[in-house]
């Protein structure tokens, strides 16, 4: 198998495990919804297993790449395409890669962003429950951060 070949397969690879792990995310997504920790907790672990062979085959492609004399930079993998027999067919599979991954990291970072707003919700309703005020605060960088004040009901009886 020459080097076209063996990077196609690569590619082809990484794609079906990038659309596999998107699958995985919409499915975290349907978890978090449903406040469902122990269907979460499974989607927790395939997505781990996804992102370790997806990384285990940019691995791969990156020795592929710096082997044959080009950096593992966006720069090197389009000059390393382009050296390629079928370089419009692999620029092509590289560019859905990418694309599917990019959609992965938007659903990633949606997904952290709505665990972190139930997060923030549970720690008020708590808050509430306990008799203690809640003051909302914010770093330096525009983070919100909430601060307890421990003035309990139970402390007035």
């Amino acid at each position: 198998m020459d080097q076209t070949e063996q990077f196609i397969e690569s590619l082809d690879g990484s794609i079906t495990l990038a659309l596999q792990l998107e699958t995985i995310l919409l499915d975290e997504t349907c978890a978090i919804e449903a406040r469902d920790p122990s269907e979460l907790q499974t989607i927790v672990a395939q997505k781990q297993s996804a992102s370790a062979q997806l990384e285990r085959d940019t691995q791969r492609q990156a020795r592929q790449i710096t082997a044959a004399g080009y950096p593992f930079t966006p720069e090197g993998v389009a000059d390393f395409i382009n050296a390629l027999d079928e370089a419009d067919y692999v620029a092509d599979l590289w560019r859905e890669l990418q694309d599917i991954v990019w959609r992965c990291r938007q659903l990633n970072d949606a997904n952290a962003q709505s665990i972190e707003r139930r997060r923030d919700q549970v720690t008020r309703s708590l808050a509430l429950l306990l008799g203690q005020e809640t003051i909302t605060t914010y770093h330096a960088d525009g983070r919100r951060d909430l601060e307890l004040n421990t003035n309990h009901i139970t402390r007035s009886v």
